[in-house]
């Protein structure tokens, strides 16, 4: 049923002036059976830019597709794909239910980062029977909240929890698929769920790869 779902178009652009920037509030709402069709950055939000503030919002049951795409890396996230900006908050936000993707990059709540200095990720969860699950062979990184650092993003993700399932990626963390040692912090996290990588190979509690002090 769920794959039958009329197409969820992500909230924002890739391009300078059409990444969201604005302040969006979901005063708790829980957004169900959210099919995304395949593009580069794909979740309820393609792309944040900065400024952007997205707060308290639940995503359950839902697709992110990216089957037909091909040559690029794939960030697929249940609240946004992708961050290119300064000073954006994610916070308060989660999962419940069934997350699919099978994109590059996979994170419950953010697939990742480009240029992304003070971009923060808080307060944010899955719940104890959410499922983040990357389809076999098709994800390098896959995290609870964040798919995978980069290079040129400060991250920090602080006061998140994962209490569900997360599954598949080459890299599997119950907090991020991969951190970035110097860029990504993970501070005040934890997680209570099972991890576990392509072929039910092991996980890693915290981060699949990189940095977890402080968690």
């Amino acid at each position: 049923a769920l794959r039958k779902a009329l197409p969820w178009i992500p909230i924002g652009g890739d391009a300078d002036g059409r990444m969201y920037t604005g302040t969006f509030d979901g005063n708790g709402y829980k957004i169900s059976h959210m099919v995304v069709e395949p593009n580069w950055r794909v979740g309820l939000f393609r792309t944040l830019g900065s400024s952007a503030a997205i707060a308290d919002v639940v995503v359950s049951n839902s697709l992110l597709g990216s089957s037909s795409l091909s040559g690029g890396d794939i960030y697929q996230g249940g609240i946004a794909g992708y961050v290119d900006g300064t000073d954006v908050t994610i916070s308060f936000c989660g999962v419940e239910g069934t997350l699919i993707g099978n994109g590059t990059y996979l994170g419950g709540i953010l697939g990742g980062a480009g240029s992304a200095a003070g971009l923060v990720v808080e307060g944010c969860y899955n719940v104890e029977r959410a499922l983040i699950r990357a389809e076999a062979g098709s994800v390098t990184a896959v995290g609870g909240i964040l798919g995978k650092g980069a290079p040129s993003a400060e991250i920090t993700v602080r006061n998140c929890y994962n209490r569900g399932i997360v599954s598949g990626g080459s890299q599997a963390g119950g907090i991020a698929g991969e951190a970035v040692i110097g860029k990504t912090t993970i501070a005040g996290c934890y997680n209570a769920g099972k991890v576990s990588g392509d072929g039910g190979g092991p996980g890693n509690s915290i981060a699949g790869a990189g940095d977890v002090s402080g968690a």
